[in-house]
């Protein structure tokens, strides 16, 4: 039996082209970033202090005395969907301390670059729209309801998001500046630290291929439309971030022709729960796709203007590519081998730095 598996080379980027601490990953180091050196060397500058109050955290795990740390290099807050950790005392009053330093001092200042600014505001308004989250969600418990908010942590949640806000718009740019925000997708590529072809990344430890020719005019990238609707990742974010779909068909002329015939079904294609409800038509689509194809996920950043407008901007969060290719032979009755290469399996990779965070995902 041959299966057609999706191999994942993903990571989540932040790529900035400004001085320490914001080298990235293709600069061939990372500076500070898993201390919290996020804004500025120093470690407990005002910035990264606020930063951290929201983006680091400790959980429990099996093992008691190990718990797990978890940021602050990761494009959203540690949280879940739901903000009830920052309601609990302890990380209530850390939280709110240092937002009150921040407004008290005008903290906004200690910055002029844009860049930072904009990174910075960016990491609040997720904050921000956790706050605003009624509902938890079952699922993250692991199927277990959690009591409802108090009438004090509703308090509580009411004057973090009041003054997150408040930062929020302190640090606002005008349009202009977000709009001339680094490329930075233009920037890592020029930069060369990432391979430009999916062969020479294979090792899915590295994950790091990045298509050097996604933007070329002409190029063998083709950007999927949506159409009206808002693709259900940026929906998920609330509008934080844009994402875009790319694809680029097998180099060979039959794949190419096989993807073109693909496309035409996938169109045809109504993904109805009630229909299908075992999902055999999505996953006969799935591994219809001809071997060599690509797809490409790129999350764009949007910035909040002094007017409060939403503004797209040219900073790229994550790319996520995915290569189908063949795998080995796996006997009918080794149930365990072939799952393990047909499905897509997720693996968190080891802190690496943000704001070039890395995350892998193999098949």
């Amino acid at each position: 039996m041959k299966a057609c598996c999706l191999i994942g080379l993903a990571f989540a980027v932040r790529l900035p082209a400004v001085a320490d601490p914001f080298r990235c990953l293709w600069m061939g180091t990372v500076v500070g970033t898993a201390s919290g050196s996020i804004y500025s060397q120093d470690r407990q500058h005002l910035w990264n202090r606020l930063h951290a109050a929201f983006y680091r955290r400790e959980v429990e795990t099996t093992a008691k005395d190990k718990p797990l740390s978890l940021g602050p290099d990761v494009l959203d807050p540690p949280l879940g969907v739901h903000p009830r950790y920052l309601l609990d005392d302890e990380p209530f009053a850390k939280c709110d301390a240092v937002l009150d330093e921040f407004l008290a001092a005008h903290g906004e200042g200690d910055f002029t670059d844009p860049l930072k600014r904009a990174l910075l505001q960016r990491d609040l308004w997720a904050v921000f729209d956790l706050l605003q989250t009624e509902k938890e969600s079952i699922d993250r418990n692991f199927g277990e309801i959690s009591p409802a908010v108090t009438p004090r942590q509703r308090e509580r949640r009411d004057m973090l998001a009041g003054k997150v806000a408040r930062v929020i718009a302190a640090l606002a740019l005008s349009r202009e500046q977000l709009e001339n925000l680094p490329d930075t997708y233009a920037q890592a590529v020029k930069a060369g630290g990432f391979p430009g072809d999916p062969a020479i990344a294979a090792d899915q430890s590295k994950a790091d291929y990045l298509p050097r020719d996604l933007f070329t005019e002409n190029g063998p990238w083709l950007e999927a439309g949506g159409g009206d609707d808002l693709l259900l990742h940026t929906q998920a974010v609330d509008g934080r971030s844009v994402f875009r779909v790319f694809y680029r068909p097998p180099v060979d002329p039959d794949g190419a022709a096989k993807f073109a015939a693909w496309v035409i079904e996938r169109r045809k294609f109504k993904p109805a729960a009630d229909l299908d409800p075992s999902a055999a038509e999505w996953e006969a689509l799935r591994r219809a796709i001809p071997l060599g194809t690509q797809f490409l996920l790129l999350r764009e950043m949007v910035g909040i203007d002094k007017d409060w407008n939403l503004v797209p901007t040219r900073i790229v969060e994550s790319v996520q590519v995915r290569v189908y290719r063949a795998t080995p032979p796996v006997p009918v009755d080794d149930l365990t081998a072939f799952v393990a290469l047909s499905s897509q399996l997720y693996e968190d990779s080891s802190s690496i730095g943000r704001p070039c965070s890395v995350m892998k995902r193999a098949g």
